[in-house]
């Protein structure tokens, strides 16, 4: 199993714990298994089945980025839109289809953080007590903006909330 689906399935197994559904993973492998011929965890066959999970997710490992310059605070607030991550989640964005009027997130492992980080489009309606960035763009009328937080609290913050329910289908 190579890095990129070590992490993913890691991230999805890290979620369901924290759900409190842990058995979930065997339905969600057999899910994998049935559309893609493998039996690994993935953030769509979980997104599938948890409908009211306020994200539609994806992984993507990309390493060494506490090394890489476009990823400093300073080069942040300098030009965000430079970092490989932000590239990464912007070439995730382009490929989700429908996303079911949930916010689109893109977690990713970094040095320091146990669960990653995660780069969503922010949620208005609920601020999880967390250390997070947030970058506005556009125009005022069409304003944007981009949340990078640690995925393990946010994650811990929405199971608190008991807002997600599994699908039967």
């Amino acid at each position: 199993m190579d890095a990129e689906t070590r992490f993913e399935n890691s991230t999805v197994k890290f979620i369901l714990g924290k759900l409190g559904v842990p058995k979930m993973a065997q339905v969600l492998r057999a899910d994998a298994a049935e559309r893609t011929g493998h039996g690994h965890l993935t953030c769509e066959a979980f997104c599938e089945r948890f409908p009211t999970f306020p994200f539609y997710l994806g992984t993507k490992y990309i390493a060494k980025l506490h090394r890489d310059e476009s990823c400093t605070l300073v080069s942040l607030l300098g030009n965000f839109r430079q970092a490989r991550f932000v590239r990464a989640f912007e070439d995730f964005a382009d490929r989700v289809p429908d996303y079911d009027n949930r916010s689109i997130g893109l977690v990713f492992p970094r040095q320091g953080y146990q669960r990653g980080l995660i780069l969503h489009m922010g949620h208005d309606f609920w601020m999880p007590k967390t250390t997070r960035l947030v970058f506005s763009f556009g125009s005022e009328d069409k304003r944007r903006s981009l949340v990078l937080e640690p995925f393990g609290q946010l994650v811990t913050f929405i199971a608190k909330e008991g807002i997600v329910e599994a699908s039967d289908d």
